[in-house]
């Protein structure tokens, strides 16, 4: 019995310390850069596998030069990226990705869980003629599971800043 005592403790202490790790600066940057990096890979399955099963989100998307506004469900999420992933993959030569004013929330009581606030800065060097700089502000709704993190909400704002071509603006 004492043994079972102290298991359920060293699980529990695990659980909590894990989510304090993956909910830190750090943790969170990881899990970003990883969807950044299956992104410019093509690999919409590794993306869309961050959503959550219950993910809403709404994306208000300037850098295309025609405004889009998506919104819905985890299938609507994942439809999106299936069809924007592998064009990034192949538009994209060079990709130089930052991220500030990054805050990150959660309560006590609510210690799986996180609402992450950060502003995003992808330069894109396509076929070294064009510089795409584009700005995104993002919140994101994180879930901690036994399984890893999850994306549970996601609502995006994202704008080209600057466009170069040649050395010239």
């Amino acid at each position: 019995m004492n043994k079972l005592i102290w298991l359920t403790i060293a699980i529990l202490a695990w659980f909590f310390g894990s989510g304090y790790f993956a909910f830190s600066e750090s943790g969170v940057n990881n899990f970003l850069n990883h969807w950044a990096d299956s992104t410019l890979q093509g690999d919409a399955d590794a993306v869309c596998a961050t959503a959550s099963k219950d993910m809403t989100f709404e994306i208000n998307d300037g850098t295309t030069g025609r405004h889009m506004q998506i919104e819905g469900n985890r299938d609507d999420f994942c439809e999106y990226v299936r069809k924007t992933t592998p064009l990034m993959a192949k538009m994209a030569g060079s990709v130089h990705v930052t991220r500030d004013e990054m805050t990150i929330e959660h309560k006590a009581l609510h210690w799986w869980t996180a609402q992450v606030t950060y502003v995003e800065h992808w330069t894109i060097n396509v076929g070294g003629r064009v510089t795409i700089e584009t700005v995104s502000e993002d919140r994101v709704t994180l879930v901690k599971t036994f399984k890893g993190v999850f994306v549970k909400r996601l609502d995006s704002e994202s704008y080209v800043e600057n466009a170069t071509q040649n050395g010239s603006t």
